[in-house]
């Protein structure tokens, strides 16, 4: 599957989706290749909501394997701000509100506590106020986990 996707040279909702299926499984970098690969393909380019709403997934994921390993979390501050590109413009407003919640936590573990503080608070904010408990309950998890 991974040779698929990096022969595949251009990715619809299926390469996506298959991604997405995959991603728990490979190495970090097998992830990062395609990752970065997704990036560049979805750059600035029309796709279904469903679609962006799996990219958001893959890119909580890519963020998760950041955190846990702890690694060049500034690095890993730039690959969110890249992905977010993506969402300029678009719908899929919980999508976009999970990944500012993930650079808030990120911002909180290099240091910038204020910034990171407003974002995570913003995001549990907009959580609550579209009542997805499902989101806020996740949001509470991730602090608990990475934070105290």
């Amino acid at each position: 599957m991974t040779n698929y996707l990096l022969d595949s040279n251009y990715w619809w909702g299926y390469e996506v989706t298959l991604f997405k299926s995959i991603i728990f499984c490979l190495d970090s970098q097998t992830t990062e290749l395609l990752y970065f690969r997704m990036l560049r393909q979805y750059h600035r380019r029309e796709c279904q909501d469903f679609v962006l709403i799996q990219i958001a997934d893959i890119l909580t994921e890519f963020i998760f394997k950041g955190i846990g390993t702890r690694k060049n979390m500034v690095k890993l501050l730039q690959d969110i701000e890249n992905a977010l590109d993506i969402f300029v413009g678009r719908k899929c407003y919980s999508a976009k509100n999970k990944i500012l919640f993930l650079e808030g936590l990120c911002l909180i573990l290099v240091g910038d506590k204020q910034k990171g503080a407003t974002l995570v608070d913003h995001a549990i904010a907009v959580a609550v106020y579209v009542d997805d408990v499902e989101e806020k309950l996740f949001f509470k998890q991730m602090l608990k986990k990475y934070v105290t």
